[in-house]
């Protein structure tokens, strides 16, 4: 995964109604999180402590035009 990539973690093993957060490089990631109550940056073990994060889904690398 690269800078930017949009992430998809989830409860269960389905896409509907995945969480969706940002990679930011260096295995860090950046989601609004309501459990914290701000946005914050989690390397990517935090999210498989978190029974409601702990299903990575996939990524998707936004198309860019200029």
């Amino acid at each position: 995964m690269k800078p930017l990539d949009i992430l998809f973690f989830n409860k269960k093993d389905e896409a509907y109604g995945a969480h969706i957060a940002l990679n930011i490089g260096n295995n860090k990631i950046l989601h609004l999180c309501k459990e914290v109550g701000y946005p914050t940056v989690w390397d990517f073990n935090e999210f498989k402590k978190r029974t409601k994060y702990q299903i990575f889904i996939g990524a998707k690398r936004p198309k860019v035009k200029l």
